[in-house]
């Protein structure tokens, strides 16, 4: 092909380190490569998240105090009565 340089003078190798901070600048990809560069698309990632956030919120409601754990009875109880009578009328 005439115009194309060949031999040690042609230098179109493209590493995947390159193409991918290639893909990682273009301005529609952009946010969807740093979503997944923080693992927002690894369903185990995520539900690892979710239950440690779960299980920190739960502990902090555990305090060992009877008082509370009777709030917290009564509350659930009141929440149920309510959802109970709501699909009776």
């Amino acid at each position: 092909i005439p115009g194309v340089p060949t031999g040690p003078q042609r230098n179109v190798e493209v590493t995947g380190v390159d193409f991918y901070r290639t893909v990682e600048q273009l301005p529609v990809l952009k946010s969807l490569y740093g979503m997944a560069e923080r693992n927002l698309f690894d369903i185990y990632e995520t539900a690892g998240r979710s239950t440690a956030w779960l299980t920190g919120w739960l502990r902090g409601a555990h305090s060992g105090l009877l008082s509370q754990y009777l709030t917290w009875f009564v509350l659930g109880l009141l929440a149920i009565l309510y959802l109970t009578m709501k699909g009776t009328l």
